[in-house]
C-alpha cells in the first residue's frame, strides 16, 4: 500500500480574538479550564500531637513574653518617676546656685567698696 502524505484538515477551533474583535467575544461561550481540587486535611494522631505541642510551645512563649513586657513596662515607669524627681532636684540646685551667685556678687561689691575706701 502506498503512503499518502496529507496535511491535517484545517479546523478553526484555535482562533483567538484580536484586540479589534474583543468586543464581539462572548464571555460565557469561552471555555473555562480552571479546575479546583479541594484538599482534605489529614487528622492523624501524630499530626494532632505535633499541633498540640506547637500550640503549647507558643502559649508558653507568649506567657514569657507577656511577663517580660510587663516587667519592662514597670521598669520604664519607675525610670520616668526617677527622671521627674531628678529634674525637680536639678531645678532646686539651679535656684540655690543663683542665690549663691547673687550673694557672692553682693559680697564682692562690698569688698571692692571697702578696698576703694581704704585707698
Amino acid at each position: 500500500m502506498p503512503k499518502v502524505l496529507r496535511s491535517p484538515p484545517k479546523i478553526d477551533n484555535q482562533h483567538t480574538a484580536s484586540d479589534s474583535e474583543i468586543h464581539n467575544v462572548d464571555v460565557d461561550a469561552s471555555p473555562v479550564f480552571v479546575a479546583r481540587r479541594t484538599k482534605r486535611r489529614r487528622q492523624s494522631p501524630e499530626n494532632q500531637q505535633t499541633s498540640d505541642e506547637f500550640k503549647a510551645m507558643f502559649l508558653d512563649w507568649k506567657d514569657s513574653q507577656t511577663q517580660m513586657l510587663s516587667k519592662l513596662t514597670s521598669d520604664i515607669a519607675e525610670i520616668k518617676i526617677q527622671n521627674t524627681k531628678i529634674c525637680a532636684t536639678n531645678i532646686e540646685i539651679e535656684k540655690s546656685l543663683e542665690f549663691f551667685y547673687a550673694q557672692f556678687d553682693d559680697l564682692q561689691k562690698k569688698v571692692y567698696k571697702t578696698i576703694d575706701r581704704t585707698e
